[in-house]
Parts: C-alpha cells; sequence; structure tokens
C-alpha cells in the first residue's frame, strides 16, 4: 500500500454499511461486508496467490518477498480490504518495499 504515516487518515477511506441478513448466513459475501477499507497500493510483479494442485478452487497467500526483490508495478491501484469473515482469500500482512 502507498501511505505516508502522517496522512494515513486522509488516504484511507472507511466504509461503514449495515450488517445484513446475508453475513449471517453465509460469511464469504464480501460485498456484504459491513465495514471495508479502500487504500492506494502497488501490484508487485511475481507476487501472486498460490493455488492447491489438488484442490484448485483453494488460493493461498504466498511467502513475504524479500524486500531488496520486490519489483512493484509503476501503476497505482485502489484496493478494497474486507474483514476476514468475509473473504476466501486472506492477507493479513503486505510485503513492505525497499526504501
Amino acid at each position: 500500500m502507498k501511505l505516508d504515516p502522517a496522512k494515513v487518515s486522509s488516504q484511507i477511506e472507511v466504509m461503514r454499511k449495515p450488517v445484513t441478513p446475508n453475513l449471517e448466513n453465509s460469511p464469504w459475501l464480501w460485498s456484504d461486508a459491513p465495514t471495508t477499507l479502500t487504500v492506494s497500493a502497488h501490484k508487485l510483479d511475481g507476487w501472486d496467490y498460490e493455488i492447491n494442485p489438488n484442490e484448485p478452487h483453494q488460493r493461498f497467500t504466498p511467502h513475504l518477498p524479500a524486500p531488496a526483490k520486490v519489483k512493484p508495478s509503476p501503476n497505482i491501484e485502489r484496493l478494497t480490504l474486507v474483514p476476514f469473515g468475509a473473504t476466501q482469500l486472506r492477507i493479513s500482512i503486505f510485503p513492505q518495499l525497499k526504501s
């Protein structure tokens, strides 16, 4: 994510909405998440989810790349983050770019 610690409150868009009955019945409807965060981020070349060859529908976050080996895309994208219980692919930490 592309964040300036001095301006972080203006760089993260927080969206809140009421909890819907769908969320109680199916925790995998990310569109029903009551809270989302939207941030600016760079896609990292070569850092993509892994697929379980025995269960192709299962996707996993790969190990974090070494900061010196991270190659960010020059393009900045908007990334929407949702709570863990509302997703199937879970990322709890993001790679750090070399300063």
